[in-house]
């Protein structure tokens, strides 16, 4: 399977990323840089991701991922699994085809 790049106007659009380490933070300085919102939900932060949310760039949401935070009618954008767990990232997968999202 080939990959598709695409190129995304994300500035002030809402991004849900799920998950609070190392690839998570690969992906919140590029979304940030967009100017995306993003809301970050993840039961812990690493540091330079914790500082971005003292410094209120992004929201955070303390939390393990719950089937709940994923709804048909999100007003997110884009959907990010940042998780180093493969089963983490499945499951949201399948929870957001299982929305519509």
């Amino acid at each position: 399977m080939s990959n598709y790049m695409a190129e995304l106007i994300l500035s002030n659009r809402e991004v849900l990323l799920i998950g609070g380490g190392s690839v998570a933070r690969r992906k919140l300085t590029g979304l940030l840089s967009c100017g995306a919102n993003v809301t970050i939900i993840a039961p812990h932060l690493d540091q330079e991701i914790n500082k971005l949310v003292q410094e209120k760039k992004a929201a955070y949401i303390k939390d393990f991922f719950k089937d709940e935070h994923i709804k048909s009618d999100n007003k997110d954008t884009l959907i990010f699994s940042a998780s180093v767990q493969s089963e983490t990232n499945c499951k949201i997968a399948k929870v957001c085809q299982g929305n519509g999202v």
